[in-house]
């Protein structure tokens, strides 16, 4: 047996038990229309609130949907940013290794240069050597005629 006090009835009449009778009809005709009422009022809230959770799923949907968009962008931004590392490691590397190359070349070409020099310089010293001692031997023959010529 339903209770009025459990439906939380607050309706401005109560029923009143009229004896022999049972309750007035009029009395359960408003608490009927209540209930009828309140039913009503609930069923548009549930209806509401139906419409709400639906609104919210697809919204979650839409943002779960997004998250994996930029779960997926930043998966791509990290590869590409590896890959970016790998190839700029990869340059650099074979930037120091041609520039080693072309230091390598550069001294060799350099202890040529170095080695010709000296070798220019070792024969004009031998050639200022044989021209002193030319010389050396022209002046000694031209004093010797001097010599010759205050005998004479």
């Amino acid at each position: 047996m339903i209770n009025i006090k459990e439906l939380n009835y607050t309706g401005n009449h109560v029923a009143k038990k009229i004896p022999n009778f049972g309750y007035s009809k009029s009395e359960l005709n408003d608490f009927i229309e209540y209930i009828i009422k309140q039913t009503e009022d609930n069923i548009e809230v549930l209806k509401f609130q139906q419409e709400e959770v639906k609104r919210l799923k697809k919204e979650l949907e839409t943002y779960k949907k997004l998250e994996d968009t930029y779960y997926h962008i930043n998966k791509r931004a990290e590869e590409n940013i590896n890959k970016t590392k790998e190839l700029a490691s990869f340059e650099a590397k074979t930037i120091l290794e041609e520039a080693k190359n072309n230091a390598n070349q550069i001294i060799n070409s350099a202890l040529v240069e170095a080695s010709k020099i000296e070798n220019k310089n070792i024969t004009l010293a031998n050639n200022l050597k044989l021209y002193k001692k030319k010389m050396r031997n022209i002046l000694i023959q031209q004093l010797d005629e001097v010599e010759n010529i205050e005998i004479l």
